[in-house]
């Protein structure tokens, strides 16, 4: 199951959802019958290969009656330590 990253009231009849996902690589209408990925993956999504992860935003109208979901491809970037981190607490008294 994907987890819900963003929920937004909208307009659907004005809204324009390539300029909200657009600096997203990849976006797409949920499709229920459709397996996503919930792990981070490997793929080219025509910006070379990168690593990504899944996830689901939800817009709905003000009334909450019409509900429509995205999965987008979000660049998985793991946390890496700080090398400065580290040299700079040798010097730093807190």
């Amino acid at each position: 199951m994907l987890t819900v990253m963003t929920a937004k009231i909208c307009n659907f009849d004005i809204f324009d959802f390539a300029q909200e996902f657009i600096d997203y690589d990849y976006y797409e209408e949920y499709d229920k019958n459709k397996q996503y990925k919930t792990d981070p993956f490997q793929h080219d999504f025509g910006k070379g290969i990168k690593t990504y992860q899944y996830e689901l935003h939800r817009f709905h109208n003000k009334l909450d009656t019409d509900i429509k979901l995205f999965v987008v491809a979000n660049e998985f970037i793991e946390e890496k330590e700080n090398i400065f981190d580290n040299y700079y607490s040798l010097f730093c008294i807190i």
